[in-house]
């Protein structure tokens, strides 16, 4: 069993070498396996890995991150996106903050920063950042709680926490269901889950630090746009009509990614191209 299985939806492959790599220095201390889903073959150095796994699927990716999860076999799961980069050491130190703070029932919110100046900074060496105090991230506190998103909602307390990338034990997800294939994409999914885990007493817990830096696309910028307006049309109206008043919201079916699509039509409409090239040049 491995210390913990890293869930990764991804479109982005052409990234996923360096995303390796910088997991690979920044978890030297822990077992760590990669599993991921998405529409096209990743590399073909990472196909070689005995702890990589790869599964093909065109679905949008709620049902990626699903697919990923079912798969796992690590004692703990860390949710993951493609376009970041870790710090050096710091997924082990976070580790063994979860173990000896966190316990089996409660959740560790990972803090990260989104620049894509600091993202190729830190790919290239470029950066000073390295002891945990200096990677404090640009977000107030408040980024990660619900209270600013969701202040309205009366079945969301405003002091659960939502950071959508984040450390939990595997079996407790599990016992939950996972992530609700019902959304399209995973930050309303991912905050789901946290609530429905936060609503029956886990406690979530926070990094005083950033483990890793991200790139960031605006709105419907790049190969953004099937993501921004999946959450404007589909997932805010539902994420609002579930918590609205909730009850007794808690577990759901493992397999429900079997009632999404296995093609996601937001994003690919009259064919599947068969890399992120092809989906960029049919884009424009």
């Amino acid at each position: 069993m491995y210390d913990i299985s890293i869930v990764l939806p991804t479109i982005r492959t052409h990234l996923l070498e360096d995303l390796y790599e910088s997991i690979v220095k920044s978890c030297p201390r822990h077992s760590f396996e990669l599993i991921c889903v998405g529409p096209f073959d990743i590399p073909d150095k990472l196909m070689k890995k005995d702890n990589v796994k790869y599964i093909k699927d065109y679905g949008c990716p709620s049902r990626a991150i699903q697919i990923a999860f079912i798969n796992t076999t690590g004692k703990l799961v860390h949710t993951l996106v493609d376009d970041c980069f870790y710090y050096p050491d710091v997924l082990s130190e976070t580790i063994d903050l979860f173990n000896e703070e966190c316990g089996n029932r409660n959740i560790l919110g990972m803090k990260f920063f989104e620049s894509p100046e600091h993202y190729q900074a830190v790919k290239e060496g470029t950066t000073t950042d390295q002891a945990p105090e200096q990677r404090n991230t640009s977000h107030p506190i408040g980024y990660w709680y619900a209270g600013p998103s969701y202040g309205n909602l009366k079945g969301v307390n405003p002091n659960w926490g939502s950071a959508c990338l984040f450390i939990a034990q595997t079996d407790l997800v599990k016992e939950f269901g996972g992530w609700d294939c019902k959304f399209e994409y995973n930050n309303h999914a991912t905050h789901d889950l946290l609530f429905r885990l936060q609503k029956h007493d886990s406690k979530f817990y926070i990094t005083e630090y950033d483990v890793f830096v991200a790139n960031w696309y605006e709105g419907t910028t790049v190969d953004h746009s099937p993501i921004h307006y999946g959450q404007l049309t589909h997932d805010v109206p539902l994420f609002n009509q579930m918590w609205i008043n909730p009850n007794n919201r808690r577990k759901i079916q493992l397999d429900n990614y079997k009632n999404s699509p296995d093609v996601w039509k937001r994003r690919f409409k009259d064919q599947l191209p068969k890399t992120y090239n092809e989906m960029m040049d049919d884009i424009k």
